[in-house]
């Protein structure tokens, strides 16, 4: 009986072990080959830069293909920005071009085939940075930076802070951006709300070696007032790339921008507020 019993199990096992089947899927080049557009404008006179791709296989290892040779404007405002391609799909404007708050602009691109693409925003109002403080927690070997501003009064207001640590932007991707709407403080004087983190590695130069450990860092912060839907479209980004890795998490997707004619990313125009400076000292 033993014997029996035993050689069921075994039988199970194998039964488990080859229920095992390849499956290929078949993904369309065609359909997956768009326009991918990441594009800003601000009020600040500045060189600004539109970067061109396209879309490319699933099990493509390259770099996404360039879109290049295309002819790339902002218009409003009885303005007109003209941007020339610097490097393979980047193009900048000629001149130090910057918007005003209040109106609306629109990103017009005609590619080398005559494909038409479109976008509009408006800028919106901005904050003024009064002042700025940190905190150092010993536990977490982590400085709180803290910010001191009046929040405009009436909802759809919403942030990003830009953080520069001597004179270097460390935060210029969505994996480590910093954002907030105006759902909780609407109207009100943020007293020393936290906005960002720095971490005890930003005080290492890394030019030595090994790396030396600085007495003190200067830190730069700009107030980057965005559109509400800017602002939901770099909440789905997160959602889909960083905030991932649950067993409940659903299928991946595209990201709806507001690109015209099927063109993935987004065409975001922004006001950037006074850069406030001040120095943090190092705990030893």
């Amino acid at each position: 009986m033993k014997k029996l019993k035993s050689y069921s199990w075994l039988l199970l096992l194998f039964a488990l072990l080859a229920c095992t089947k390849e499956i290929d899927f078949e993904l369309s080049d065609e359909s997956t080959n768009r326009l991918v557009v990441e594009a800003n404008f601000t009020n600040a006179a500045r060189q600004h830069e539109v970067k061109l791709t396209r879309t490319s296989t699933f099990y493509e290892p390259n770099e996404t293909p360039a879109e290049t040779g295309a002819r790339v404007t902002i218009v409003g405002n009885n303005q007109t920005v003209l941007f020339d391609e610097v490097r393979p799909g980047v193009y900048l404007n000629l001149g130090m071009d910057s918007g005003q708050i209040g109106q609306t602009y629109t990103l017009q691109i005609e590619l080398a085939n005559g494909e038409r693409y479109t976008a509009s925003e408006t800028m919106m109002r901005n904050t003024v940075i009064d002042s700025m403080s940190y905190e150092y927690f010993s536990f977490a070997s982590l400085y709180n930076v803290n910010i001191w501003t009046q929040e405009p009064a009436g909802k759809g207001d919403s942030y990003l802070w830009n953080v520069y640590i001597n004179g270097n932007w460390i935060n210029d991707t969505l994996r480590y951006s910093s954002f907030q709407n105006d759902d909780f403080v609407d109207g009100s004087y943020v007293n020393g709300g936290t906005i960002y983190q720095i971490r005890e590695r930003s005080f290492l130069d890394y030019s030595f070696n090994p790396p030396l450990k600085l007495d003190s860092i200067r830190v730069g912060v700009e107030t980057v007032n965005v559109s509400q839907n800017f602002f939901e479209f770099v909440v789905t980004a997160l959602l889909e790339t960083e905030f991932r890795g649950t067993p409940f998490d659903g299928p991946p997707a595209n990201i709806r921008g507001n690109i015209s004619d099927g063109a993935l990313g987004y065409f975001s125009v922004t006001s950037v507020s006074n850069r406030y400076e001040f120095t943090i000292l190092t705990e030893h």
